[in-house]
């Protein structure tokens, strides 16, 4: 709203108190962003005025309002990857002066970047209205490897007892190229059954 403008007149017949003072657009005037022209003007017991005139600028300063998505987490694929979501798709942002669809959205890493491996990746979502005010948040986009290793022993094998009737057999003996998609390296065990 225009604010009530504070200026000072004087006359040299009409007494300061008995100047009639008015301002126009009058205070408490709704205007929009950008200059807006006010006139004051003082009119003395005989008839006579003169006014001023003083622009009023009104600007935005006021930034947008995000409602923060939930986290999202995602199961890694057979490569051990995930792609990362668009967040921007489902957003809820307001603003004070922009519409809705004109406020400018971006989230990093952006949509369909690919995460590799175990990860908690921190998503920057902002949001800049047509003022430039900006405002963020961050999501927690989080992978999570579900996939069980893929276990290939070798076929049967011979194992000789030693002298005292043991033998010892490690797993490297009978595996025959067991993977992971997210581990390159197994850590392997045998177990009797």
């Amino acid at each position: 709203p225009i604010p009530a403008i504070a200026a000072t007149f004087s006359d040299n017949c009409t007494p300061l108190g008995s100047l009639v003072i008015t301002q126009s657009p009058v205070a408490g005037t709704m205007v929009g962003l950008g200059i807006t022209t006010v006139t004051i003007t003082a009119t003395d017991l005989s008839g006579n005025s003169s006014s001023s005139i003083i622009n009023v600028t009104v600007i935005d300063a006021t930034k947008p309002v995000i409602i923060t998505p939930s986290n999202i987490t995602l199961n890694l694929n057979n490569n051990c990857q995930a792609i990362v979501p668009d967040f921007l798709v489902t957003l809820v942002v307001s603003d004070n002066c922009t519409a809705s669809g004109s406020i400018i959205k971006t989230q990093t890493p952006a949509a369909g970047s690919v995460i590799t491996g175990v990860a908690s990746t921190n998503v920057l979502i902002e949001a800049t209205d047509a003022s430039g005010n900006k405002e963020s948040v961050t999501v927690l986009f989080i992978t999570k490897d579900v996939t069980p290793p893929i276990v290939v022993c070798k076929g049967a094998s011979n194992l000789y007892l030693d002298g005292s009737g043991n033998a010892t057999l490690n797993a490297s003996a009978v595996d025959n190229g067991s993977s992971d998609n997210c581990s390159p390296v197994l850590n392997l065990s045998l177990s009797r059954t």
